[in-house]
């Protein structure tokens, strides 16, 4: 097990919601490439305490229990797509908020594993920790990063997950984008 998939377990990244080590920030529709405001599942997003390889962030999930998509039948808990989107969001809006990567840029989730370890009821706040490592440049633009974190519910584990996500230009996309056709 790496230090960072050990953070998960962690006392000072456990907790439901610690004290920021800086402000929240809002999360905007353009932080997750979304346009519709029923499609946007965070409203925050904060840096928490450092781990010694990874740095960390904790995010507010907001549930919409009147989403189209998540919720066409009625539930009393929060469906696990909901979750994976929602994993993708914060990533996104890390990059965009934290590393000041353009938006233009396009995000490829390589590779995304998650573990489902008890429902989430709709009423109670969900928050989302996430641990960034294995942070990569390429003439000085994010390349790609490792993601390992979880989402707890009353400070109960809900979902754990771990992933890595690349970071393309948008003319980069664009090409491979053509190409596909």
């Amino acid at each position: 097990m790496s230090a960072v998939e050990a953070l998960v377990s962690d006392a000072r990244f456990a907790v439901a919601q610690p004290s920021p080590a800086e402000a929240p920030r809002r999360v905007e529709r353009r932080h997750v490439h979304k346009q519709k405001p029923e499609n946007l599942l965070y409203d925050s997003v904060w840096q928490a305490p450092a781990a010694e390889d990874a740095t960390c962030y904790i995010g507010h999930m907001v549930v919409h229990r009147q989403h189209s998509f998540f919720f066409e039948h009625d539930r009393s808990h929060v469906p696990g797509m909901y979750f994976v989107e929602a994993g993708r969001q914060l990533a996104i809006a890390i990059c965009h908020l934290f590393y000041g990567v353009p938006f233009d840029s396009a995000f490829i989730l390589d590779r995304f594993g998650v573990q489902f370890t008890a429902l989430a009821n709709v009423d109670d706040e969900v928050y989302t920790h996430m641990a960034v490592s294995d942070i990569r440049y390429r003439r000085d633009a994010l390349q790609s990063m490792t993601l390992c974190g979880d989402f707890q519910q009353k400070e109960r584990q809900l979902v754990r997950f771990e992933g890595t996500l690349s970071i393309l230009s948008g003319a980069l996309m664009k090409k491979l984008e053509e190409r596909a056709r």
